[in-house]
C-alpha cells in the first residue's frame, strides 16, 4: 500500500556492525508494519475508518477483515519457500 507504515519502515536502515537483536527487530517491526498496512486497507474496503475498526464488535464483519488481512499479509511470506517459512516459524517460536 503505498504511503502506508511500511513505506516508511523498509528498508531499515542497519549499518554495518548492527547486532544480530537490533537486525531481528527491525526485520519482524517490517513484517509488522506489512500487516498493519494490510489490515488498514482491509478495513478501509469495508467503508470503514480508524474509529469505526475500534468501535466494531466481534461478529461477521470483523472476520471477514481479518480473513482479509490475512490473505493480504500473506504476500511477504510466499517468496519463502516452505523449508524457509518452517525456519522462519521455528525461529520465531524460540522467542517466546
Amino acid at each position: 500500500m503505498p504511503g502506508g507504515a511500511l513505506e516508511v519502515a523498509a528498508p531499515p536502515y542497519e549499518p554495518e556492525g548492527t547486532s544480530p537483536g537490533v537486525l531481528l527487530f527491525n526485520r519482524i517491526a517490517a513484517l509488522r508494519h506489512h500487516r498493519a498496512d494490510a489490515h488498514a486497507t482491509a478495513w478501509q474496503a469495508q467503508g470503514l475508518t480508524a474509529a469505526g475498526i475500534v468501535a466494531l464488535a466481534d461478529g461477521p464483519l470483523r472476520a471477514r477483515i481479518e480473513a482479509e488481512t490475512n490473505l493480504r499479509a500473506a504476500s511477504a511470506y510466499r517468496t519463502l519457500s516452505a523449508d524457509e517459512r518452517d525456519t522462519l516459524h521455528g525461529g520465531l517460536l524460540k522467542l517466546v
